[in-house]
């Protein structure tokens, strides 16, 4: 009986010793460079603030809004910013100038099928294919390097269009500018997120014509990237937000309906222009190689990194998925 007591007692002590441990993390700001506030690829950030699961790993975010790709890398290549959910083109440019990141998470499986090509509602153009023998036509995209750089130039080259001479490929600096060059007929086809002109197609002013998913199955487009001296400090911090950030992937693919009311209040959209911003997407963790690949040969076709660059060697030097919680990084 007294051994039994005993290790009731041990068991108990170990309890309170292990909560203890938990209570006694202390409160972590962590800075977090993004644009989940805007785009739907990342809004499991929004959904982990929403329900505690940062909260409960002692963690507050602290949100810097970006335009997105590259201009989130930057403040993370500084360590001002240690953490940014930011396109995995923009990572690989970095690390091809030995930029001290890391990929630490994957973002979307689908999320190609959120870059959509538009048109004006009054355009004859029902398909990208319908712009073959149409003389000099401008396609924007919002700077180079961009996912939107590649998805423009993937659909010119899919489509067999002269890129320079059938088609002309414009850098407008932002999805903004590219709707509001699409409504005023500056562009006849805008390369954005559908978070950019949903609310035009509702009005009935803009068309979704296709979209990226169209022509590439297997992309790795976005990435959580960190910078590496931050890594090496503060280990557990990172391992605390991915732990939280995982949660919220779950969640949120196991509640869309709740993410598309989220979004709606958040973005003060209506539920049909939430609707059409997700659509196909789903969240997770994990990366495919494959897609990291094909990001790749597309930076190479563009002629941003060397052809000679190995995928094997890059994918090493740059990715590291061992803070994810155990089982979530299977391919």
């Amino acid at each position: 009986m007294r051994s039994i007591k005993n290790f009731r007692s041990a068991a108990f002590a170990i309890a309170i010793v292990l909560a203890g441990s938990q209570s006694g993390l202390a409160q972590t700001t962590l800075n977090v460079a993004s644009t989940a506030s805007l785009f739907p690829q990342y809004y499991p950030l929004a959904v982990g603030e929403e329900h505690g699961f940062f909260k409960d790993e002692k963690l507050t975010i602290s949100e810097l809004a970006t335009g997105g790709g590259g201009a989130t890398i930057q403040p993370v290549i500084s360590g001002d910013t240690p953490i940014g959910l930011a396109s995995m083109s923009g990572a690989i440019l970095a690390k091809a100038k030995n930029a001290p990141i890391k990929v630490i998470s994957g973002v979307s499986p689908n999320f190609m099928s959120t870059i959509v090509f538009a048109v004006a509602a009054d355009s004859d153009i029902k398909k990208v294919a319908d712009l073959k023998g149409k003389p000099s036509i401008k396609i924007g995209f919002t700077s180079g390097g961009s996912i939107t750089d590649i998805a423009s130039g993937v659909a010119v080259k899919n489509e067999n269009l002269k890129d320079g001479s059938e088609v002309q490929r414009v850098a407008l600096g932002s999805m903004q500018a590219q709707a509001a060059a699409l409504l005023t007929h500056q562009i006849a086809v805008a390369t954005v997120n559908t978070n950019t002109i949903a609310h035009y197609v509702v009005e009935g002013k803009v068309r979704i014509i296709g979209d990226m998913g169209d022509y590439m199955k297997t992309s790795e487009a976005n990435a959580i990237v960190a910078n590496v001296g931050y890594i090496q400090k503060n280990k557990d911090s990172v391992e605390r937000f991915l732990r939280a950030y995982g949660k919220a992937v779950d969640y949120a693919n196991s509640h869309k309906d709740e993410v598309l009311k989220l979004y709606a209040k958040k973005a003060d959209v209506s539920p049909q222009v939430a609707a059409i911003v997700f659509g196909k997407l789903t969240w997770t963790t994990a990366l495919n190689y494959d897609g990291f690949v094909n990001e790749l040969d597309e930076l190479k076709a563009a002629g941003k990194v060397p052809q000679s660059m190995d995928p094997k060697k890059l994918y090493g030097d740059l990715v590291d998925l061992s803070m994810l919680p155990s089982g979530s990084a299977k391919p």
